[in-house]
């Protein structure tokens, strides 16, 4: 959509390591505490997406995205299990928005980053000893 809220263009893609969306809340009409505490988790570990942002030395869009998984067994009085693992995926996108590439970003592990694109790099935003710093991502095409 334009910023007028006239319809332009609908983009289609098919992911191989994320899924495409998230999907709908399976319960709208909750009998328990359990049941809620069972698709508040299956909410949690739906994939998040990131913002999509612009790269302008490259020409291409990046956006982040992720998912999580929990233990299967919860401590007594815990909303939730303990959070297992999170994977935090880099999608590229061209400028016409078709996705080229799909990478895992192993040295993320926390979905709610800020990130901007700069010089043909993603630069995250990172919080290490208390200190701001950044996890800096080269993505130069080889030419």
């Amino acid at each position: 959509f334009n910023p007028e809220g006239e319809f332009l263009n609908t983009i289609k893609y098919n992911p191989k390591k994320t899924l495409k969306r998230a999907s709908d809340v399976a319960h709208h009409d909750f009998q328990s505490f359990e049941l809620i505490q069972e698709e508040y988790q299956k909410l949690l570990e739906q994939i998040q997406f990131g913002p999509i942002i612009w790269d302008n030395f490259n020409n291409k869009y990046y956006r982040l995205s992720a998912s999580r998984t929990f233990n299967e067994r919860k401590e007594e009085d815990a909303l939730l299990p303990e959070l297992k693992e999170v994977k935090v995926f880099l999608s590229v996108f061209d400028s016409e928005f078709n996705l080229i590439a799909e990478v895992k970003i192993d040295e993320l592990n926390d979905e709610r980053v800020k990130y901007f694109a700069k010089d043909g790099k993603l630069w995250v935003a990172q919080n290490f000893n208390d200190e701001l710093c950044f996890l800096i991502i080269d993505l130069l095409d080889p030419k």
